[in-house]
Order: C-alpha cells, then structure tokens, then sequence
C-alpha cells in the first residue's frame, strides 16, 4: 500500500472549545495530547484512512469541573471502495482507574446520518461517543472523557464523514 497522506498534530497542553447545542465545552490537558490522519490506497482501489486521538495525563472538563488522570486512545478505521463504505471501527482504549478497551462497528452511525439531511459533525461524534459508552462497563466513561472523545471524534468527523455524506458519495455495503 502506497500512503496518500499524513497529518500528525502533538501538544504538551492542549486547551479546546468546541459548541454544543447547550454552549460551548473547555476542555484542558496537561500532559501530552496527539492526533493523526493517515490515508492509503490498496490495489483492488479500496482507501483506507485511519484517524487517531489520545491524551496522557490530566484531562479537565471545565465546564462540568470534572477531571481524571489517565489516557486515552481511539483508533478510528474506515474502508471505501468507490462509492462503497465496506468497513468502519472504532477501537477505543482508556487507562488509569478503569482500564477498558472495546471494539465497536460504527457503519451503523455513517448510514444513519445519510437519512438526517441537516446532521453536522457534532452529532456524528456524539453518536459515536454514545456507541462507544454503551460498549464499556456501566460508567466506565467519566464525564471529562466523555467530552474529551465526543469533541475529538467531531473534529475527525468534520474531515472525513461530513464531506463524504453531504457529497451523496457513500453508499451502504454491496452484498
């Protein structure tokens, strides 16, 4: 496979503001944060992008004055082919006092929005970040996470999703 791009951002402290329908939510690190955008293309034409966020040290949820010290990491993977959506996860990792890692198939969230025509990138990561909690063990997301993961995969969702559905240029699996 031949990469098509890479976009790769690291931050000692990251501070973030992102509207929400109830204003805007601050979240602050202190540690280290880091985000990528990694595309490549196979020979049967296929594209593979991947997406990464993670933070390590101590999150603060502002608004909510909620904070945990710990890590962070998803892995987001879409596969297309053409018009063709074959494949799309989410491997979501956490560490500190509640260690968890799952796998979540998050197609389900790129068709449902298809249908939504005024969807915005904000409930594309809401969504997802909701799959991603029911995965996990009863409360084993804590609120400062909670905001951490909704924003990042909002932003990652402004650049790969959002364009790919408001274009009409992704269809549900062949077959």
């Amino acid at each position: 496979m031949k990469p098509l791009g890479t976009i790769t951002l690291v931050a000692l402290v990251a501070l973030a503001a992102l509207p929400r329908a109830g204003g805007a939510e601050t979240v602050r690190i202190t540690g280290g944060e880091g985000t990528s955008l990694t595309t490549s293309s196979a020979a049967d034409g296929s594209v593979r992008t991947v997406a990464t966020a993670s933070f390590d040290g101590l999150l603060t949820d502002v608004e909510a004055s909620a904070r945990v010290l710990g890590g962070a990491r998803f892995v987001m993977t879409t596969v297309v082919s053409g018009d063709e959506l074959r494949t799309a996860t989410i491997v979501y990792t956490q560490s500190g006092r509640r260690d968890v890692s799952v796998t979540v198939a998050i197609d389900p969230c790129w068709f449902e929005l298809l249908n939504d025509s005024d969807f915005t990138a904000e409930d594309f990561g809401e969504d997802i970040r909701e799959k991603v909690e029911a995965a996990l063990p009863a409360g084993g997301l804590d609120k400062a996470i909670q905001t951490w993961l909704e924003q990042r995969l909002s932003l990652l969702a402004a650049r790969m999703a959002v364009p790919l559905l408001k274009s009409g240029g992704l269809v549900a699996p062949r077959g």
